[in-house]
């Protein structure tokens, strides 16, 4: 159930849809990240394996989810954010709704 945006999205001008989306980008990253380490760590001990590389992969990866987890929550500027948060579908009706009564004055 994927999530609506009330408005236009606009990566250039709406900084709360930047905001949203680079929240979103990071928690799949950790997704991914997550998955695919925990995957290769596994087979590696199943199958008794020496795979040197996978230390360095897991603390690269995670060097660079880490950077960018201090990017996006500590450094990126949202100031001018408002409070605007992503709709689903389930209340994509109830907003329709709300709009359309408050229009039909």
């Amino acid at each position: 159930m994927p999530p609506y945006w009330p408005r236009e999205p606009d990566r250039k001008n709406d900084t709360a849809f930047r905001r949203f989306g680079d929240r979103v980008n990071l928690a799949f990253n950790i997704a991914i990240y997550s998955t695919v380490i925990t995957a290769l760590w596994f087979f590696m001990l199943l199958f008794y394996r020496d795979w040197p590389w996978l230390q360095s992969l897991t603390l690269g990866w995670l060097g660079v989810i880490v950077l960018q987890g201090i990017y996006v929550l500590a450094i990126a500027d949202y100031s001018d954010a408002d409070d605007t948060k992503p709709i689903f579908k389930k209340d994509k009706d109830e907003v329709s709704e709300d709009a359309s009564d408050s229009s039909g004055g």
